[in-house]
């Protein structure tokens, strides 16, 4: 019955049975948890090129250190897509409220450690609420978030000076050229000038082609793989020392009235 992890090879949260949960979380009780979007990246790109990125880093992490990795949560906080056809999406606080509950459920199983990958920006706001309410509502979790893209410096936005509306455009087109180039059309690739806004608006209201990058048209699988292999190597490093972290003051200040802190609790939930 006892599940053994291969180096080199993920390992995948659905394929356990729920005796091989209880046992490998009694030794790692950490898990990653991918999170996507569904959503147009241009007319070149798949709608799940922010799941895909997303999903692969986490697998390869896995495979390098063992934690398991949850099925990607494909559905992202997208409306600002606007009127693009093929946008899937949820609101801030349905997302907060989805992600908690994921993570209850996890927690249920034993699961301790937390780690978010996200692969789409607006994703951010959401994840961090739930960082926020379940560290303070569980005194022994340990939980963070990580933008992909922003773990090493690479090539992904070099084509988006601004660094805010980075969409469909070099780096994503290399990254999907690497993972699904059956999917990519590269003839039907444009490239869409970046430029600074104040304000921020929906996407179909700073592109008309929903692509923000100056040389969507320059993407290689060669470059992809690069970025990819660099995100990897950082963010392994990453959870290898959350693997090994402890929560520096275990259960925080212990007031004298702990009815209160129960109460705080049911407050909060």
């Amino acid at each position: 019955m006892k599940f053994e992890w291969k180096k080199g090879t993920p390992v995948l949260w659905e394929e356990f049975t729920w005796e091989e949960v209880e046992e490998y979380v009694d030794h790692c009780n950490m898990v990653i948890i991918p999170v996507g979007a569904t959503e147009p990246h241009g007319p070149h790109l798949p709608l799940m090129t922010d799941t895909a990125q997303s999903y692969e880093i986490c697998k390869r992490v896995s495979a390098n250190t063992g934690v398991p990795v949850i099925p990607p949560v494909a559905i992202g906080i997208s409306q600002s897509h606007g009127n693009f056809p093929g946008t899937l999406w949820v609101r801030v606080d349905t997302m907060i409220s989805l992600l908690y509950d994921l993570c209850t459920s996890l927690y249920q199983s034993g699961v301790r450690k937390y780690f978010f990958i996200n692969g789409h920006m607006y994703n951010d706001w959401g994840i961090k609420g739930v960082r926020d309410h379940f560290r303070c509502d569980y005194d022994d979790v340990q939980i963070t978030t990580l933008n992909y893209w922003q773990a090493a410096d690479t090539r992904f936005a070099e084509d988006c000076p601004q660094k805010k509306h980075i969409h469909g455009n070099f780096g994503e087109t290399s990254q999907l050229l690497a993972l699904r180039p059956d999917l990519v059309k590269m003839d039907r690739a444009e490239n869409t000038a970046d430029f600074f806004t104040l304000f921020d608006y929906r996407f179909d209201q700073v592109s008309k082609n929903g692509v923000i990058g100056e040389n969507a048209t320059g993407g290689t699988a060669e470059a992809g793989e690069i970025m990819l292999g660099q995100f990897e190597e950082k963010i392994t490093e990453l959870v290898k020392l959350g693997l090994a972290e402890k929560i520096p003051i275990p259960g925080g200040y212990q007031r004298k009235n702990k009815s209160i802190v129960e109460k705080r609790r049911s407050w909060s939930r």
